[in-house]
């Protein structure tokens, strides 16, 4: 494919069929091509944070979406997946904060609402937890399933066995009603 050199997001596209194809170091090559024809293209540093993170680069693609903020500090994404990042460093905190705000940012995004409540479980406070899975099944999450699922590992850690059986109950009628 010949392509106009300096068209940044004709690199873009390219790096989106290498992620399809996962393909992860040539859609990095191509998002830092795009990053050189334009040094300010957030969706370029985007997206290359999200391939590392695929990669396994936690440290690499906390740099990615961190710039994503310094250029955007409204972009609801990119806090979503630091906070992911910050929690596979086991830095809850961090991760807490940076999900907040992209709640803040964005307050239908029904992933960072399940995400929250995982955060929260993590930190053994699981009525909050259940709060921000309420909140996500509230705004109708596609994944449906997996926080029944999730709510109900809440509810039994709070001892609470009949709501925990009744969230697994729910979630197992979805999965078998919407097979993935």
């Amino acid at each position: 494919m010949k392509i106009n050199p300096k068209f940044a997001e004709a690199y873009i596209q390219i790096g989106y069929i290498h992620c399809d194809l996962y393909n992860y170091d040539e859609a990095i090559q191509s998002y830092k091509k795009a990053i050189r024809i334009k040094p300010d293209f957030t969706d370029a540093y985007h997206n290359m944070g999200f391939a590392y993170r695929k990669k396994g680069k936690t440290n690499e693609a906390i740099q990615s979406f961190q710039k994503v903020i310094q250029l955007d500090p409204k972009h609801a994404e990119a806090y979503y997946h630091l906070g992911i990042l910050f929690y596979r460093k086991t830095k809850i905190d961090e991760a807490i904060q940076y999900n907040q705000k992209a709640i803040d940012l964005n307050p239908d995004d029904t992933k960072a609402y399940n995400t929250m409540g995982g955060l929260y479980c993590a930190t053994e406070r699981y009525d909050e937890a259940i709060q921000f899975y309420q909140k996500s099944l509230e705004l109708n999450n596609p994944n449906e399933a997996m926080v029944f699922a999730n709510m109900g590992n809440a509810y039994k850690r709070l001892g609470n066995t009949a709501k925990a059986n009744e969230c697994y109950l729910k979630s197992r009628e979805l999965r078998k009603n919407n097979p993935q």
